[in-house]
Order: C-alpha cells, then sequence, then structure tokens
C-alpha cells in the first residue's frame, strides 16, 4: 500500500458530508483495506469450532481510576441466522489505549459472519474490532465508522501509520443522552474491499445489517439479510429478524457497578495532544462525546461540555484573557465578558498524548 492511511481517512472524514456517498464508496473501502493491511489480528484459532477477535480500546469512562474498560459481551451467528456461540466480557477489564484477544468457541462448524457487540458496565470507545477465522481470512472494523454516520465517537489515540486523527466508537450500557448506542451489529465481511464491491456511504450508515447501532440496553438479538437464490439475486434483499438466546433471557437488564464510576462522558479530564487532531472539528461536531482537549497543532481549547473552543493563552502575543491558560488548566476570562476572571474547571486528570 503506497496511499498514507492518513491521507485517505483524513480525505474520507473531510468529503462524506458534502459529496454524494456514490462518489467516494471506493474510497471508504480503501480505508478498511489499508486497516486491514495495517491493524493487528488475533491469532487463527487452532479448531474449527472457534473464531478469533481483538478489540482494540481507546478511552474509558473511568477517568483518574485508570480501570480501563469492560470487553464487549460478543455474539456470533452464521449467514442464515443460527446461533453459534458468545463471549460474555463483563469480567475482562482492559486498561485504555490497550487491546484483548479471545476466541469463541462455535457450536456448529459454520462460518461466523454477523456479530453483535454489547456494552457492559462502563462505557468504552472502540478503536478497532479485528477477526480470524479458523480458515485464516482475516476481516477488520474501525470506530471511524461512528464519525462517518453520526454516532458517538471521540478521538481514539490509537496511531496507525503515523495517522492520529483516528476516531472510536462509543458504546454504553446506560442510556446516557438520546444518542447513546448500547451495540453494535457487524456482517463483517461486507467491510473488506473487492474491485466489484461500490457500496456507498448511505449504504453502509441506514442501520441494515450490514452495520447496525442499537440504542436499547444490552441488546442481544440482531438482523440479517434474506438469503437468495441465484436466480433472484438481483432482487432487492429482504431483512430477517433474529431472536436471541434462551441463555440471554436470564441476563442482567442493568447490573449495580461495583465502581464509583461516573456516567458523564464529560467527567473531570482533559486530554493534550500534540498531534495533528484538532480540538475545533470535535467540538463542532455534535456526535463527538468526551473529554475536553487541547490541541497544540491549532493552539485550541475545546470545552466538549458548552461546545465552547478558546484559543490558548500566550502573553508574548499580548492573548491573556479570553483564553484557555494551558499552564494552569483554567479559562480566563474579561471582566467586561463575565464577573469573574478565572473559570476553575478543576481537572482531577490530564493526558497528553504526544
Amino acid at each position: 500500500m503506497s496511499e498514507s492511511i492518513g491521507a485517505v481517512l483524513g480525505v474520507a472524514s473531510a468529503v462524506a458530508p458534502f459529496i454524494d456517498p456514490t462518489g467516494i464508496s471506493i474510497l471508504i473501502f480503501s480505508i478498511v483495506t489499508l486497516m486491514l493491511s495495517l491493524a493487528e489480528h488475533p491469532h487463527q484459532p487452532d479448531s474449527h469450532r472457534q473464531t478469533a477477535f481483538r478489540i482494540h480500546l481507546g478511552l474509558d469512562s473511568c477517568p483518574g481510576q485508570n480501570l480501563g474498560g469492560d470487553i464487549p459481551d460478543v455474539r456470533v451467528w452464521d449467514e442464515r441466522g443460527n446461533f453459534l456461540g458468545r463471549f460474555l466480557g463483563d469480567d475482562e477489564d482492559v486498561p485504555a489505549g490497550d487491546f484483548f484477544d479471545f476466541t469463541i468457541d462455535l457450536e456448529k462448524p459454520h462460518q461466523p459472519t454477523y456479530a453483535l457487540f454489547s456494552a457492559n458496565e462502563n462505557d468504552v470507545c472502540i478503536a478497532y474490532i479485528t477477526q480470524t477465522l479458523a480458515t485464516g481470512e482475516r476481516y477488520s472494523w474501525t470506530g471511524q465508522w461512528a464519525r462517518t454516520c453520526s454516532k458517538p465517537w471521540y478521538y481514539s489515540g490509537v496511531v496507525f501509520d503515523g495517522y492520529d486523527d483516528l476516531a472510536c466508537t462509543w458504546i454504553s450500557l446506560h442510556h446516557i443522552d438520546d444518542k447513546s448506542v448500547s451495540g453494535i451489529q457487524l456482517h463483517i465481511h461486507e467491510f473488506k474491499y473487492t474491485e466489484s464491491n461500490n457500496k456507498s456511504i448511505d449504504y453502509f450508515c441506514a442501520g441494515n445489517p450490514t452495520m447496525k447501532f442499537y440504542t436499547e440496553s444490552d441488546p442481544t438479538e440482531i438482523d440479517r439479510w434474506e438469503t437468495r437464490r441465484p436466480e433472484d439475486l438481483n432482487s432487492t434483499r429482504g431483512i430477517v429478524h433474529v431472536p436471541g438466546q434462551p441463555q440471554d433471557d436470564r441476563r442482567r437488564s442493568v447490573r449495580p457497578s461495583d465502581r464509583s464510576c461516573p456516567r458523564s462522558l464529560h467527567a473531570s479530564r482533559l486530554i493534550k495532544s500534540r498531534r495533528g487532531q484538532s480540538a475545533s472539528m470535535l467540538c463542532a461536531d455534535p456526535a463527538s462525546r468526551g473529554p475536553d482537549f487541547v490541541s497544540y497543532s491549532e493552539g485550541l481549547y475545546c470545552n466538549m461540555e458548552t461546545r465552547e473552543v478558546l484559543p490558548l493563552c500566550d502573553g508574548a502575543a499580548g492573548r491573556v484573557t479570553g483564553c484557555f491558560d494551558d499552564g494552569g488548566n483554567i479559562v480566563k476570562r474579561s471582566e467586561v465578558e463575565r464577573g469573574d476572571v478565572l473559570d476553575e474547571l478543576g481537572y482531577d486528570r490530564v493526558d497528553e498524548w504526544l
């Protein structure tokens, strides 16, 4: 691959809202192809009755506690909607910015083409998911899709090929607001680039069985594409609902947490980045969620709760009010604007992405 993933992802993010989706469908699949070549995959399973996943987390929602996050529950089905197996991840805490590999034992030696990832107790932001089949086939999905489809996202802090703008997808067991996502369904092999695959962004973001973002708490059911006979390949595909498994009926409604983890994604945390991420773009996107953000490349500060963007204070340039003081982590207001001079933001944790 001679193209930079940064160039491809950057162009895709910039032009997606403005260009006819069919005009950039190949661009989107180029993104996925590059991800496949760059992202790490779990080892190939030893048994034909297993499939392997890797889930790489960006952020978690427990700032200051260094708890990482619960790996999502994962359920898999074959192409006809036969349930094949599940992995319950609520006992698997992974540090923010790290990944977790696991295998799922399959009830039948069928290809697991549908997967459902359901959030557990604390909210996590997924940078990417990769899958390795027993046959050695590899598939990949990136959290950049949440940003593309206007679902909750944030910068992941995960770097590929020097590109540091990669987004992650927030999933939450708890209903934080009307845009919260509790789970993601993937028909993951559709994200692999082929010359004949010319699907558009609208197709992927439509909420069909290829990629569906769930809002109800603890989803355990999926939709699948109707299987078609060869003579029906040119017809529109129907959608078939696949009910959950009996063992999932006894799953939790919402488990009480054994952590004092704040529910707000805007909790008292600040991220400062010397990379290329944009604070102004983060603040301007209504779908973004997460900590306040400083972009040194832009010289800007983003307050994610108020969506206010301020320049960094610079005494040499005479900018001492109406700005964010990077040394004290406070906003300096002018007395004309506000009755006070300083906004004490009270960050419990400040992380620097170098």
